[in-house]
């Protein structure tokens, strides 16, 4: 009797690499999964008193457990999402999406970058604010300086990654966000009635609050977002 046996195995999804304005899963970094394919092969032969010889292959035990593979352009993105990288805080890669569209697609869009929504503190929502506005068009300062109400404008606000759950706002990870008019938020947000709450940074149209968190409802109006890797 001879038994062989392969053992291959395959690494999950770790950390995100950026190339060509993707995240890209990459080997060894933040938390992977392992999954081990086995496979396993058992052959027999017998030989009969009677010169005659029989032999009988059996091949048992093909199992895959947990076996995970990226495949290519696993985090190509969506078609269209016009997403491109930038390093703005500390030599971390946001990813500045400028297709507009509800709180839930702005979600999705950036997991399929292998990435999300932005979770922000202070320091780090002042600084993408100062990156956006350097990314202003003439449209924009156009529409900033005209004094209509900027909330309805889909190029003055970025969705990022907070939203109501049980009536009270936190991040993508889970974080309480600060409580009302304190942190990054504006003096008079959030505010949005309902159990339905997304929130946005505001990069024009607000004076002295420009640069503040604002809730707004998650689909009435189609704003871009800001992706973070995870």
């Amino acid at each position: 009797m001879r038994r062989a046996a392969a053992v291959a195995t395959s690494l999950g999804l770790g950390g995100c690499l950026v190339v060509n304005g993707a995240f890209h899963p990459g080997e060894g970094e933040g938390e992977g999964s392992t999954g081990t394919a086995v496979v396993t092969g058992e052959t027999t032969s017998a030989e009969t008193t009677s010169a005659e010889t029989t032999s009988a292959e059996t091949t048992t035990g093909l199992t895959t457990e947990g076996a995970s593979s990226t495949g290519p352009g696993a985090c190509a993105g969506e078609e269209g999402d016009l997403c491109t990288p930038q390093q703005i805080v500390g030599g971390k890669t946001h990813l500045i999406c400028e297709r507009v569209g509800t709180w839930e697609q702005a979600r999705a869009a950036c997991e399929a970058r292998c990435a999300r929504l932005a979770v922000l503190d202070e320091a780090e929502s002042a600084a993408i604010f100062a990156a956006l506005r350097t990314l202003m068009t003439a449209e924009d300062m156009t529409q900033e300086q005209s004094g209509e109400e900027s909330s309805t404008m889909s190029r003055a606000s970025w969705w990022i990654g907070g939203h109501k759950v049980d009536g009270g706002y936190q991040w993508l990870d889970g974080t309480p966000m600060p409580p009302n008019g304190t942190g990054g938020w504006n003096s008079g947000d959030p505010n949005q009635d309902g159990p339905d709450g997304c929130v946005v940074l505001g990069v024009f149209g607000k004076g002295d609050a420009n640069g503040k968190w604002f809730d707004r409802n998650c689909v009435d109006v189609p704003y871009r977002s800001i992706c973070e890797p995870l």
